[in-house]
């Protein structure tokens, strides 16, 4: 979800203050008239190639890793499960296969790293075991080749907020990781 404080949304709130005024009276004050001049010119310029070129070339100046850098840990946090009548009809959703197929690849092209799969499902204590989206998301990853030795389930963490305070308990894990 975009954030309101996008400076997209304010030029689109400062034209709609200009057209109101101009509706509400044909006097238009001089600052309000500023500052639909200054907020057209913004969404112009924003709307060309040049201001394309000129964000590509800030955003670019991001540092490639070396060559021979593997990450040592392999995150995936947890989009929920599906519960069946019994365990063994429990099911992945659809965003959590594709956060493990997405994993499974990278893994294949750093084949060194852990792979982490993180997060319970709210609202299934005393349904399920709070590992089973873990377990479920393990199996789809080495049925994709993933070696499970090279799997850690971490079913603490129930939202995104926890998911890295509960992988920081992990051992070997820390800030820099």
């Amino acid at each position: 979800m975009r954030s309101l404080v996008d400076p997209t949304w304010l030029l689109v709130i400062a034209l709609t203050m200009v057209v109101f005024a101009k509706f509400k009276n044909n006097r238009i004050d001089r600052a309000v008239k500023l500052v639909g001049r200054v907020s057209i010119a913004v969404l112009v310029f924003l709307s060309t190639g040049i201001a394309t070129l000129i964000f590509d070339k800030v955003l670019a100046t991001e540092t490639s890793p070396k060559d021979d850098w593997s990450p040592e840990f392999i995150f995936v946090l947890g989009g929920g499960y599906e519960l069946g009548a019994n365990p063994a009809q429990d099911f992945l959703g659809t965003e959590s296969i594709r956060r493990v197929n997405s994993a499974a690849a990278l893994w294949q092209q750093y084949p060194s790293s852990i792979v982490v799969f993180s997060g319970g499902q709210p609202g299934t204590a005393g349904l399920r075991d709070a590992t089973r989206h873990g377990e479920l998301s393990s199996k789809q990853a080495i049925s994709l080749g993933l070696a499970e030795s090279r799997i850690i389930i971490e079913s603490k963490s129930l939202n995104t907020k926890e998911h890295p305070i509960e992988a920081l308990k992990i051992s070997g894990v820390n800030r820099d990781s």
